[in-house]
């Protein structure tokens, strides 16, 4: 019996604040922070293999999520493995995969059936809103990683 090799890891988890109480601007910014202080760990753990889950009250394709200086997460597995980063004015930003992308088509069909029985909505300052995906897993996956897994 082979003792399969040991994967180092961080595991980041995060709750980001309600839109409720927090602009989408905001959450934006946040993201920007959250991904300065996974560098910080990854410098100080000498792993860049990290895993961020979390609820951040924002949708897979908004700003902080993709953003290059936010979480740069991508929904291509592929071309996060093969590229690995891109550079933006000569600064280096790691991609994230974020898997989400996968369930968007299930969500939207759902979102259509709670909007067609406004199940699900709630209302703040005169808006109707609708409870969006807000529970993510992004993956920084390196190759060795994906060997591995």
């Amino acid at each position: 019996m082979t003792i399969p090799s040991i994967i180092n890891l961080n595991i980041i988890s995060v709750h980001f604040h309600s839109k409720v109480n927090w602009s989408s601007a905001s959450l934006a910014l946040e993201c920007t922070n959250l991904s300065r202080d996974i560098a910080i760990i990854e410098n100080d753990t000498n792993c860049e293999n990290t895993i961020l889950i979390g609820d951040f009250n924002m949708n897979p394709f908004e700003d902080g999520i993709v953003a290059a200086n936010g979480l740069n997460a991508i929904q291509d597995l592929n071309y996060s493995i093969q590229r690995e980063k891109r550079i933006i004015d000569r600064v280096s930003y790691k991609y994230f995969y974020n898997p989400m992308w996968n369930f968007l088509e299930i969500i939207v069909n759902r979102m259509e059936l709670i909007i067609a029985g406004f199940q699900g909505m709630y209302h703040m300052n005169g808006i109707y809103m609708t409870k969006s995906y807000l529970d993510q897993i992004l993956k920084d996956i390196l190759k060795r990683i994906l060997l591995k897994l």
